[in-house]
């Protein structure tokens, strides 16, 4: 069979992630990978910024008919704009006479390159919180009521009916 057609049967997700913090703290998320072939699949996760985006493992085998999570850890971000980091997920068909001890190997081309790949990019979006508008929000209770206008009251003044029937 050919290795497109293989790898048709190859999916990650999700594919976006919203991250907010405000301290620089690190979230860990987790990316499902799903090999729905009956072939071997090879995987490389490669990340946009290696001091704020760590996958783990890197490297790794879906066995035929398999399904893993990888993980991500993320963050570190303390500016006050928003951002955008990503981490490219990669797929190979395992090739049946390769000699390998690791999946790094397959990578790298140690016994013979990897032509048929499928790729897909999971985002990290970055949106900073606004502290000032947080903690006003916090400190005034009704800040977060609707307004009352003049057409809220049940009371009418007598003048302003009187002018009405007029």
């Amino acid at each position: 069979m050919c290795d497109h057609v293989i790898l048709q049967d190859v999916f990650a997700d999700p594919l976006v992630w919203r991250l907010r913090s405000t301290n620089g703290q690190y979230y860990v998320k987790r990316i499902h990978l799903d090999n729905k072939a009956k072939e071997s699949i090879t995987f490389y996760l490669h990340s946009s910024n290696t001091s704020r985006v760590f996958p783990y493992p890197k490297y790794g085998i879906l066995p035929p008919e398999s399904q893993r999570y990888v993980r991500v850890k993320v963050g570190g971000f303390s500016a006050p704009t928003p951002c955008k980091e990503y981490v490219v997920v990669a797929f190979a068909v395992v090739p049946k006479n390769a000699n390998y001890k690791t999946a790094g190997q397959l990578w790298s081309g140690f016994d013979q390159p990897l032509l048929v790949r499928k790729t897909f990019t999971v985002q990290f979006l970055y949106e900073p919180e606004n502290v000032s508008c947080t903690k006003s929000l916090l400190e005034d209770p009704y800040a977060l009521q609707t307004p009352s206008s003049h057409f809220d009251s049940d009371e009418e003044s007598k003048e302003d009916s009187d002018n009405l029937e007029k």
